[in-house]
């Protein structure tokens, strides 16, 4: 296994390239995740369940920018972690996830994400 897996899955998420995310995970894959909502927990099985669910996140912002990320290897795992800025109807966000993935032959068996939340910002600064 190599952190190669965790910068593309960083890019498809910065990207918003849903099918190239997809085409990562194996068939058997199981996607967890805890947000900060009223019910904290996500849990899907199969790489469209998954990919659903973070696109589910993103899907509403017009402006969908990288601002970080990073790609280590851990043991047997890959972690990653990004900070997007986002701009929705509701205004400016930046939200941070951190994840550890799982890799098997077939691609990505386990994705254990947390997320900050969309948390409000101002709008960038114009240069």
């Amino acid at each position: 296994m190599t952190p190669d897996v965790g910068r593309r899955f960083v890019d498809a998420i910065a990207t918003r390239n849903w099918s190239a995310l997809q085409a990562l995970f194996a068939p058997e894959a199981c996607f967890r995740a805890l947000v900060p909502s009223r019910h904290p927990f996500r849990e899907h099985h199969g790489p469209e369940a998954a990919v659903r669910q973070i696109e589910k996140w993103f899907r509403d912002g017009d402006v969908h920018e990288l601002l970080e990320s990073e790609v280590a290897q851990v043991q047997d795992r890959v972690r990653v972690r990004y900070l997007i800025r986002n701009h929705e109807p509701a205004g400016w966000h930046l939200v941070e996830q951190q994840a550890y993935i799982t890799v098997g032959p077939d691609g990505v068996t386990a994705c254990d994400l947390i997320c900050s939340g969309f948390r409000p910002t101002d709008p960038p600064q114009q240069d």
